[in-house]
């Protein structure tokens, strides 16, 4: 037989066909074995080894198939109606799961013995979400533009090391560095020019040491020094790092002694009472407004007030208040008066018997009066008599002291 290269190159494009059909060719799970231990995987007519994709069948849309090479597994694929899902390459031992779109939702790569090295997670647009990498014990969360949000450093027990904070333009916002040997935690936080803006200092999970710096983070504007009783004090500088405030707190961060101070001299002492209010200034006793004020006389009553172009009847408190105290009263003192008739809302109204921004001081043993008048009223003066209403009397918010309103006819808003 006399052979050509024409012969030569028929007989080469029917190998390869051959060749490329039996490598491309489903062949049936039930055709062959997986060895447990190793994976190889080969024939069970001839125990031959397998090259081609081996399908293991499909279930509820679930269709998975394995790609042999020379007995060797090499890609592990699953597809979901059609659409693959996951892919597991064994040459690198990659693991890639698939969102329904086709984008790659997350890629795993595995050591050798089969332990998480490397996870990416994706957010849909492509961008990584999570990273962690357990080979630098190192794991990043990130923006949807792709920056990094947070960065962890673990220990070799898992535990965290550092941990790194940024802002959505790549600057560092907070540094965090935990000391599992002394149990120490110290978190920074930065200005955007990276200069410290303020820094919490933990031991064994409690509080220690706290301050926030001026501008160029070199000197504290205040600092926060806890006991181990838990409680704490708190100092206040200026520019200059001269001290101007420092107060001592209880552990529930009430309020004990605070001391004042200007150009280095101590100006002021306040003492406070277990609940934190002011009981005394510099050695002088400080009474609460609800303590320093006392109602010494009343009157309610209906007031003829022309509203508009009519007249009504409405309901009004006049009260006359003392100052009792002893002391000069300089801090503000509301009174409101809640009406109500029955158990509904009727009307609402607020005056300061003291504004300590715009009335002289209340000096000891002075006399104000005042009147809450409510808003709303009746036109007939028949009303009156039938009419049941109440007034709630608070005093800087708390209530002093509630009035029933009398039918009495009154002419003027003044005792």
């Amino acid at each position: 037989m006399k052979i050509t290269c024409k012969n030569l190159w028929g007989l080469f494009l029917f190998s390869m066909m051959v060749l490329t059909y039996s490598c491309t060719s489903t062949i049936k799970w039930d055709k062959v074995n997986v060895d447990p231990l190793t994976n190889a995987v080969t024939f069970k007519k001839n125990n031959e080894k397998v090259s081609g994709t081996v399908a293991k069948g499909e279930k509820k849309g679930l269709y998975e198939e394995i790609v042999v090479e020379d007995g060797t597994i090499v890609y592990e694929k699953k597809y979901k109606y059609g659409k693959l899902i996951l892919q597991v390459d064994y040459r690198i031992r990659q693991t890639t799961n698939y969102n329904d779109d086709g984008t790659v939702g997350s890629v795993v790569y595995k050591t050798v013995g089969n332990q998480d090295s490397l996870q990416i997670h994706y957010y849909a647009n492509g961008n990584p979400r999570l990273k962690v990498d357990n080979a630098k014990r190192e794991s990043t969360r990130y923006y949807t533009n792709g920056g990094p949000e947070e960065t962890v450093f673990k220990t070799m027990d898992n535990q965290d090391s550092v941990k790194i904070n940024y802002d959505e333009k790549g600057v560092i916002t907070q540094y965090a560095t935990f000391n599992q040997k002394t149990l120490q935690d110290t978190i920074k936080y930065l200005a955007d020019d990276g200069t410290l803006s303020s820094i919490k200092i933990y031991k064994d999970k409690n509080p220690v040491y706290a301050a926030i710096y001026f501008k160029g983070g070199k000197i504290p504007s205040s600092e926060t020094i806890w006991g181990k009783d838990g409680k704490s004090v708190k100092k206040k500088y200026n520019s200059q790092r001269q001290l101007l405030e420092s107060t001592t707190y209880t552990a529930n961060d009430i309020p004990l002694k605070s001391y004042e101070y200007t150009n280095g001299k101590q100006t002021k002492v306040t003492v406070f009472d277990d609940k934190g209010d002011v009981y005394s200034v510099n050695g002088q006793r400080i009474f609460p407004v609800m303590e320093g004020v006392q109602l010494i006389a009343y009157k309610t009553g209906f007031y003829h007030l022309y509203d508009f172009d009519r007249y009504l009847w409405v309901p009004i408190v006049m009260m006359k208040w003392k100052n009792v105290s002893g002391a000069t009263i300089e801090e503000s003192i509301e009174l409101v008066g809640t009406f109500l008739e029955g158990e509904e809302e009727f009307n609402e109204k607020s005056v300061y018997l003291h504004s300590k921004y715009s009335d002289n001081p209340m000096t000891s043993g002075l006399v104000r009066q005042e009147a809450l008048i409510s808003g709303t009223g009746y036109t007939s003066v028949s009303a009156l008599p039938h009419v049941n209403i109440k007034c709630n009397i608070y005093v800087n918010k708390k209530l002093y002291t509630t009035f029933k309103i009398s039918s009495q006819q009154l002419y003027s808003n003044r005792f």
